[in-house]
């Protein structure tokens, strides 16, 4: 009687009870459907966004960027020689196993994912203060902008078809199901989501930060960047010319004008963590 019992009890609680009820997340871990809720929370995911940016700095930028441009050399780099002087010498074809090329994909495109659950995700979250809502969708933006500019200097070009390719371009958050299913924007496509998250960076971001929070860019620093990618877009591939030299031209000189900037006296002195 008891063994028939629990078999009816257990065929009852079976039935009765649906997958959502098992499947929950746990209330004492973070996880993204409990996340994302308040100034805090979205506060953290841009702090985030900016964590990522070390992956860039700490080994694409060096080793895409400086090695290529000979400001360093790569004899002296951690790692693995072969593959760094390939970089340096613009080896063609590039090895298929080269990790720093698919690192720098990699790098960028997870900054992309961090900064776009921000842009995403402040939308629906509980702010106290609307100024700062619009300052972190800003600084996000700015960020997304700054990973697609690395992105589009290093990965886009003339492709297999003669046309102007940039990169994938991801503004929304995806699976990586979906990641796989998209192909190349062009150049120019790439270029102008970059033109419009810096202009509105620009127009969002404030001009300097209480101590607290200093680190984070500024509208200087999104219209420095907006300079650099119209005198990027003024050459080559995209031969704008002229009229973006004088776009860029007009971004740096409001730096130049901006009280808040100046030079420092001595080269040495960018490497004085006390200025």
């Amino acid at each position: 009687m008891k063994k028939l019992l629990i078999i009816i009890i257990g065929i009852l609680f079976t039935v009765s009870c649906s997958e959502d009820f098992i499947n929950l997340d746990p209330p004492s871990n973070l996880n993204s459907a409990g996340f994302y809720k308040t100034q805090v929370d979205i506060n953290q995911a841009v702090l985030s966004a900016y964590a990522g940016l070390r992956s860039i700095y700490n080994n694409t930028a060096y080793r895409l960027g400086e090695i290529r441009s000979d400001n360093t050399g790569w004899s002296w780099l951690p790692g693995n020689p072969a593959y760094q002087l390939q970089l340096d010498e613009f080896a063609s074809p590039m090895l298929e196993d080269n990790g720093y090329v698919e690192d720098c994909w990699d790098d960028c495109y997870g900054v992309i994912l961090r900064a776009n659950i921000v842009i995403a995700r402040a939308g629906e979250a509980e702010f106290t203060n609307e100024n700062l809502r619009n300052q972190y969708i800003a600084e996000a933006k700015f960020i997304r902008a700054l990973a697609y500019f690395w992105l589009n200097r290093v990965f886009g070009g003339t492709d297999l078809n003669n046309q102007l390719s940039g990169v994938v371009k991801v503004e929304t958050e995806i699976n990586p199901q979906e990641a796989y299913e998209l192909g190349r924007a062009s150049l120019e496509d790439c270029y102008d989501l970059i033109i419009e998250d810096l202009k509105f960076a620009e127009q969002n971001l404030p001009d300097s930060y209480h101590s607290a929070d200093m680190g984070r860019v500024t509208k200087g620093g999104a219209t420095g960047l907006l300079g650099k990618v119209y005198m990027t877009m003024a050459g080559y591939p995209l031969n704008k010319g002229n009229e973006y030299y004088n776009l860029a031209i007009e971004k740096f000189q409001n730096v130049i004008n901006n009280p808040l900037f100046s030079l420092v006296p001595s080269y040495k002195d960018l490497f004085d963590v006390n200025n």
